[in-house]
């Protein structure tokens, strides 16, 4: 993400404190056709995410959800923004490296998996950066996966 305030495709990002996210439901501009059926789906999407969010609890690779605030929820902040734009940025990496990066991804998605939870939008842009070391290398816990509401939505196992 980088810059705050930040537009999603549901939602908006605002830095409310150092190293703190609000994500909050989108407001539709006037005028635009079923806007208030589209907000009523994005405020939906956060009050899944929280109740996922809650699900999953503490993992060192998802990011640490701190606690709802109407009408959003508050997040760790990942400063250096999507797996997707680190790898642009920081090619070529080494394997080992690149190898790092996969395991972690794995781990987050088998804890995802092991709370009944399914992301069904599984890419580099949902997987975000938190923190590189002094070598420039992502060392654990460095990233968690970006648990919001894809637009294919989430399943829960029952």
């Amino acid at each position: 993400m980088g810059i705050f305030p930040h537009r999603g495709s549901t939602s908006d990002f605002f830095r409310v404190a150092p190293g703190r996210i609000l994500k909050t439901p989108m407001k539709v501009c006037d005028g635009v056709p079923n806007r208030e059926a589209l907000e009523e789906r994005n405020g939906a999407s956060i009050a899944v995410e929280k109740q996922i969010l809650e699900r999953l609890g503490n993992h060192p690779e998802i990011v640490p959800y701190l606690g709802p605030q109407s009408p959003g929820i508050i997040l760790s902040e990942a400063p250096f923004g999507s797996l997707q734009a680190f790898v642009d940025t920081n090619t070529p990496m080494s394997s080992s490296h690149g190898w790092k990066l996969c395991e972690q991804a794995a781990e987050a998605v088998v804890h995802v998996h092991s709370k009944g939870v399914i992301h069904l939008d599984l890419r580099p842009e949902n997987f975000l950066v938190h923190r590189i070391t002094s070598r420039g290398a992502l060392a654990r816990p460095l990233w968690w996966i970006n648990v919001r509401r894809p637009r294919t939505g989430w399943r829960t196992l029952a």
